[in-house]
């Protein structure tokens, strides 16, 4: 997701790729892996482990989720 722009990251229907599917639901995924490698490259020490509702609840609905 990164582009030519110093400190530039793209997603959804911006940007292309072999296999691109342009989805709504592909863009939101893409945005996740395009902020997760921008704080990897602006902080390299720091870790991002995006988390799913299917692993984690959804919050208000299960039981001790705020």
């Amino acid at each position: 997701m990164k582009t030519s722009l110093e400190r530039g990251w793209a997603c959804g229907d911006i940007t292309t790729f072999a296999g691109k599917v342009k989805l709504i639901a592909t863009g939101f995924a893409e945005s996740a892996v395009a902020v997760a490698q921008a704080v990897h490259e602006i902080r390299p020490k720091t870790k991002i482990q995006p988390k799913y509702s299917t692993t984690t609840g959804v919050p208000g609905v299960v039981a001790g989720q705020p």
